[in-house]
């Protein structure tokens, strides 16, 4: 279904503050050398809210 004014709607959560619709999000990655061998951030569940974030804690 092409996007229109008419469908935005179906992009825009229920219980939104906002009523524009959601947009894509281009996000650019550094990798620290002492973070090597982390994941990126995922959604961990069905369902989440936002993903998760692994830290590179020092020991």
């Amino acid at each position: 279904m092409p996007h229109t004014q008419a469908n935005a709607h179906l992009n825009t959560p229920k219980n939104s503050i906002s009523s524009h619709p959601l947009q894509p999000v281009t996000l650019s990655i550094q990798r620290l050398k002492h973070g090597q061998g982390l994941e990126l951030p995922h959604y961990a569940t069905a369902g989440s809210a936002g993903l998760d974030l692994r830290a590179a804690l020092g020991e």
